[in-house]
């Protein structure tokens, strides 16, 4: 099978080489060269942007060394730290705003980023992201853990298209590198503090400087706070006033030091910390729910509420998360070449106290106490090579994680009857890789990779669904053979219970190649065509929520042509691309409650992309994104779960043709900037638009599992006086208030969901010394 992929890999990439030499139309030669670090720094990570007289250049390290953006064959977001600040994105989902194709969702507290269709599809949020996220290189292996990373960047990187060849493990929707802020040589601090409607703030502040020749460090630290978004009607019912409310405190140190002219080495810790009240999901589907509960539409407003912003709960919100650890990094330059180690441990942890899953007054289904614990150990070795005309990159990567969950569902209808499943799993993927990009003319270039994947995991499950004799939230009662209930047990003990499977105790050994085929010509400065093959891999699962098998690994084989260009003396970037990707074995949960299986199915996606900046003055800024994109399952035969609380509400059990989900036709972003001197010192003003078609929430694409096409407007004003190191800005998000639904899951009694942030506003202000 690997065989016929990549022959048809070659054939495909010859053609579109040969296209891309007969289509090189005329380009402005007036690009701005960047001037890039010097060879001994080409991998270092900290690569800062640098301002031209135009379109600002930004170095990236997409490709593990440092090279502009423009001249990468891969479709690219990158977003320096000032872009980051004028466009205010300060989490995932302000991100997705900013990049064409993203999109960005949350279910059961694990952040959901899709890219082009392909994501993360799973409701219990066990399982990995589709989109490798990496912070200064290091894996972030647990979807959970994703969205605590975003402070204090000096860049975010977003690779489109699978990346399976330098990124390897479940990169087979693409990349995110967030990278930090370095310490600097140069003795400096500062400060910022916001505060917003919903009593928001958010204060932090940083110091840098040289300790001892050679040596630099920079102290991060940040302490964050907002009310609740929706508004409880019934607070004497759960003692909470609102929900969805956070809190967060933020540490990282950061040290850089050159220990000989030859050797660097860089140190990066860090801790998040976050109390929520939530994860809330809300009913979304009145009839439904009437029909299921046998209640007119007219008096369910007494138990629940179907506003976006206000709900009505018999139980509270309640679950902490922590992420903790660090990488090191080695650079050493032997001239030739320059070999890159990085070593990285983390911590995750979440815990959901309780958790109202009915969503109403009625003592219907409840889950909790929940969490989901694990400790993740990643080693990278890379051999880099920078010449004239041919580069190239050998590595060996390894990762070890270990995690433990469980879940505690008391009910429905009965607190004196659980349902009880714990699992430990160990993990081990081992991958070796190496990529090469050949100079033939000074024009044309072809370039290729391969990754062998090596994983092993051991997987230990049991399940208790039945009565517990000490009532609400206590364990399953103790374990005997033939016991009444069990299932799937481990441990040394039986697998005779309950008659759900035994699937306690499992081992899985597995491997995959992954890799890319493409050819890429010169146009002119910053300006070229490109077309390529991809191959992707996602990791298989094994549900930690149900007696299952082992689910097998996705895989995405890709086809992309893209053009970048640079015209008019560097003052407008233009950039585009047109996809195929064909998508097998996509992993998709199947509830039966209690139960939750995994399914697979097949999917085909296409699209074009385009993404444009212009600074036609000094005082004017524009960018633009768009996405265009057909997403659909061709195999995909499953029944819907609410079918089984309302019979032939949704009969249908092949799902094909239906649309992927969170998978919009289209997207668009247009953001505009204008600076209007003063005597005194700098007016900004800036404003952002965000379109979005319709798209689906769940594979059954029923009406009521749908989010309508809308649009969201943002903006801010910000005043900078001349020769002062202080600025202040006044800013607004969703300035419509327009719902958005962000998440959907199936449970008692209808459907749920959680939705984005209403509208927010506020006043920051900045300073450095």
């Amino acid at each position: 099978m690997i065989n016929r992929k990549w022959t048809s890999a070659a054939l495909v990439v010859g053609v579109l080489g040969g296209s891309a030499i007969l289509s090189s139309a005329s380009a402005d030669d007036k690009g701005l060269t960047p001037t890039l670090p010097a060879e001994s720094d080409v991998s270092a990570p900290e690569a800062a942007p640098e301002k031209t007289a135009g379109v600002e250049t930004i170095v990236v390290t997409a490709q593990k060394r440092a090279e502009d953006s423009q001249d990468i064959p891969i479709a690219i977001t990158a977003l320096s730290a000032d872009d980051l600040a004028a466009r205010g994105i300060k989490n995932m989902s302000d991100l997705a705003t900013s990049v064409p194709g993203m999109s960005f969702g949350d279910v059961s507290g694990a952040p959901q980023i899709f890219s082009r269709g392909v994501g993360f599809n799973t409701l219990t949020g066990v399982g990995e992201s589709s989109i490798a996220v990496n912070v200064d290189g290091m894996y972030i292996e647990h979807p959970g853990a994703i969205g605590m990373m975003q402070r204090d960047l000096a860049r975010v990187e977003f690779l489109r298209g699978p990346q399976g060849t330098l990124y390897g493990h479940n990169a087979i929707g693409g990349v995110l590198n967030l990278i930090t802020q370095s310490p600097s040589d140069v003795t400096g601090a500062g400060a910022t503090a916001s505060y917003g409607n919903y009593n928001s703030y958010e204060v932090s502040g940083y110091s840098t400087g040289e300790v001892t020749k050679g040596v630099r460090v920079r102290l991060y630290a940040e302490k964050d706070y907002r009310d609740g978004y929706v508004e409880n009607l019934a607070p004497a019912g759960t003692g909470n006033s609102s929900y969805d409310g956070a809190r967060g405190i933020t540490g990282r140190f950061s040290l850089d030091a050159d220990l000989t002219p030859d050797i660097a080495f860089q140190l990066r810790l860090f801790h998040r910390a976050e109390q929520m009240s939530g994860p809330l999901y809300k009913p979304t589907n009145p009839a439904f729910m009437s029909a299921a509960l046998g209640m007119p539409v007219s008096t369910l407003g007494t138990i629940t509420s179907f506003d976006p912003w206000k709900a009505k709960l018999d139980e509270g919100a309640d679950s902490d998360r922590s992420f903790s650890g660090g990488s090191g990094r080695f650079d050493v330059d032997f001239d030739v070449a320059q070999f890159v180690s990085i070593t990285s441990f983390s911590s995750y942890r979440f815990k959901e106290n309780n958790y109202d899953g009915d969503g109403t007054l009625l003592p219907i289904y409840k889950i909790g106490p929940r969490h989901d614990y694990a400790t993740t150990f990643t080693q990278e070795f890379n051999l880099l090579h920078s010449g004239e005309k041919t580069n190239w990159t050998l590595g060996v990567y390894y990762l070890h994680d270990k995690g433990d969950t469980a879940t505690y569902a008391p009910g429905p209808f009965n607190y004196n009857n659980i349902t009880w499943n714990r699992s430990d799993q160990t993990f081990d993927s081992a991958s070796i890789f190496a990529d090469i990009t050949q100079k033939l003319t000074e024009d044309f270039s072809i370039y290729g990779g391969l990754r062998g994947i090596f994983e092993k995991t051991d997987f230990q499950h049991e399940s208790y669904s039945g009565p517990t004799s000490a009532g609400l939230q206590s364990p399953p009662p103790p374990y005997t053979p033939g016991g009444s209930g069990w299932a799937c047990t481990y441990d040394g003990l039986s697998n005779d219970g309950g008659g759900l499977g035994a699937y306690g105790d499992q081992d899985q050994n597995r491997t995959a190649v992954t890799g890319r085929a493409g050819a890429t010509y010169q146009l002119a400065k910053r300006s070229n065509v490109y077309a390529q093959v991809s191959v992707g891999d996602k990791s298989g699962v094994y549900d930690n929520a149900s007696c299952t098998p082992f689910t097998k690994p996705e895989n995405l084989t890709a086809y992309e042509v893209g053009t970048k260009n640079v015209f008019f003396g560097g003052t407008l970037q233009l950039n585009g691309a047109l996809y195929y990707y064909d998508y097998k074995d996509v992993q998709i949960e199947e509830i039966v409650t209690p139960t939750i299986f995994y399914k697979s199915a097949d999917a085909r996606t296409f699209g074009m992309e385009v993404e444009a900046q212009w600074v036609p003055t000094d005082q004017l800024n524009f960018n633009l994104g768009v996405n265009l994109m057909s997403a659909k399952y061709t195999k995909f035969d499953n029944g819907d779960f609410l079918n089984l609380i309302v019979p032939g509400y949704n009969p249908r059990t092949d799902q094909s043709g239906n649309y992927l989900n969170r998978s919009p036709v289209y997207t668009i972003s247009l953001g505009a900037q204008y600076d209007q001197p003063l005597d005194f010192g700098m007016l900004t003003f800036r404003s952002d638009v965000y379109a979005s078609g319709s798209y689906y929430l769940r594979p059954y694409n029923m009406a009521d599992d749908k989010q309508e096409a809308y649009t969201a407007v943002g903006g801010s004003i910000s005043f900078t006086p001349n020769n002062a190191d202080w600025m202040v800005r006044a800013f607004i998000k969703n300035a419509t208030n327009r719902a958005v639904l962000m998440g959907s899951v199936a449970s008692l009694p209808g459907q749920e969901g959680i939705y984005a942030a209403p509208r927010t506003f506020g006043i920051e202000t900045s300073i450095n010394f």
